[in-house]
């Protein structure tokens, strides 16, 4: 999959494009009503805030259909997701999977997502996703098991006197709000917190405390020299 491929809300512009793959025994059924009358139920459930539908698209070029569904009370109990056949294989499922996740627990703030998987090829998407099976049948993950995921391969190089004032900033209740590697320097590690520091951190040996206070970055941190990693609020 090149990385021009992305996810963009389903309307009336798709439908020429849908109606190519009415033929396709998983996505006909949904458009057994015509592929207007699929695109307008889907706007119309955008509308209520309980379903919102997308096409997958890859340089201009529909490959799919994404959607997050049964969406209230903190919660979201549908995914569903469709490749065209001549773009099965090529992560655009996984991709579509992912944005999903960061739409209902970024945009939306919802605290889980729960759904039941429609075949094996959606499971194996789901648990590429961090999603895990519950003795249910379910597939759920939560917005905590979500943001670990993001956040491992930059947690899991933080200087360890880093990780001791982030571990204690977690246990006061406050956030991670993102994570980076690579910035600002080659071999850096970012964290930037939601909320203030809520706990009075003595300084480690080979950790500086600062308050740059810059609207335009942040407005305190603690930080290692070199290489140079930062948790920052």
């Amino acid at each position: 999959m090149d990385r021009t491929a992305g996810v963009y809300m389903l309307m009336p512009r798709h439908a020429a494009s849908l109606g190519g793959f009415a033929g396709d025994p998983a996505l006909g059924p949904l458009l057994a009503d015509g592929v207007d009358a699929f695109v307008a139920a889907a706007a119309a459930e955008r509308e209520t805030g309980t379903c919102l539908s997308f096409a997958i698209e890859d340089r201009g070029r529909l490959v799919g259909l994404c959607r997050l569904g049964g969406i209230g009370g903190g919660a979201a109990r549908a995914i569903g997701l469709w490749v065209a056949p001549g773009a099965r294989g090529r992560g655009y499922a996984t991709l579509a999977a992912g944005m999903l996740l960061d739409l209902a627990f970024r945009n939306l703030s919802l605290a889980e997502v729960r759904v039941r998987a429609a075949d094996t090829a959606t499971a194996r998407v789901l648990a590429r996703c961090g999603f895990a099976k519950q003795a249910s049948g379910e597939h759920a993950i939560t917005k905590v098991r979500w943001r670990d995921a993001l956040d491992a391969p930059a947690l899991g190089r933080l200087h360890p006197a880093l990780k001791a004032i982030l571990d204690a900033e977690r246990a006061a209740g406050n956030e991670i709000a993102e994570t980076s590697l690579g910035w600002p320097d080659a071999g850096s590690v970012f964290v930037r917190l939601r909320h203030p520091f809520r706990v009075a951190h003595a300084v480690p040996e080979g950790i500086r405390f600062a308050e740059p206070d810059d609207p335009h970055w942040w407005k305190a941190e603690y930080a290692s020299e070199s290489p140079r990693h930062i948790v920052a609020h």
